[in-house]
């Protein structure tokens, strides 16, 4: 038995407004195709749903029972429209975050607050990865040469993002997430307790 989506909401209207007329008036459609999406739902189910009289029609037993379950299922595909519609639009989803430990800690709180608030219905996934580029002194420096020779021992390449000519500078763009640096233990110390920094290496 196979059921057509309008043929139930136009069933669900009739027996809502007691009158064919009425319903063909509120679909924009001519009395008899209303009258005809009822009959054709009554030969597929093989029984009568409605008694038409005089005064317009009310539903059988079968019918009242249809009206229910159909109603429902009305509701429940207006739902599925409406959440589809969130989710073209935007307003609800799924986001999957890969963030390094200093954005985690310092930038994202407030940044993820303000798009939650907004966006109430996305769910976030926050996952720390570690970043792949370097932050280091200057090309011939001590610490330069500590790197890359680490690499090489490694099989790895270097990349390096910044180049910058103090430890207080590597520090710094440490700390806005910028990427790794190497540094000896005595320059970053003070800093070992700091929420922003964490040691990889002794």
């Amino acid at each position: 038995m196979k059921f057509d989506i309008e043929s139930l909401r136009i069933f669900v209207a009739v027996v809502e407004e007691g009158s064919i007329a009425a319903v063909a008036s509120r679909t924009h459609l001519i009395a008899s195709a209303v009258s005809k999406r009822v009959s054709d739902l009554e030969d597929g189910i093989g029984t009568l749903l409605l008694y038409r009289h005089s005064r317009g029609i009310e539903p059988t037993a079968a019918g009242e029972a249809l009206y229910h379950h159909a109603k429902r299922l009305s509701e429940y595909l207006q739902q599925i429209s409406d959440e589809m519609s969130e989710y073209s639009a935007g307003l609800i989803g799924h986001a999957r975050v890969y963030v390094n430990f200093t954005a985690m800690v310092q930038y994202l709180p407030n940044v993820l607050r303000s798009f939650l608030s907004e966006n109430p219905k996305v769910h976030i996934e926050l996952f720390e990865k570690s970043s792949d580029d370097v932050v280091t002194m200057p090309y011939g420096s001590s610490i330069s040469k500590l790197c890359r020779a680490a690499a090489e021992r490694a099989g790895k390449r270097l990349r390096i993002r910044i180049e910058v000519t103090s430890f207080e500078g590597v520090r710094n763009m440490v700390s806005a997430g910028l990427g790794i640096g190497v540094l000896p233990r005595e320059s970053v110390k003070p800093y070992i307790q700091s929420e922003l920094f964490r040691t990889i290496a002794k």
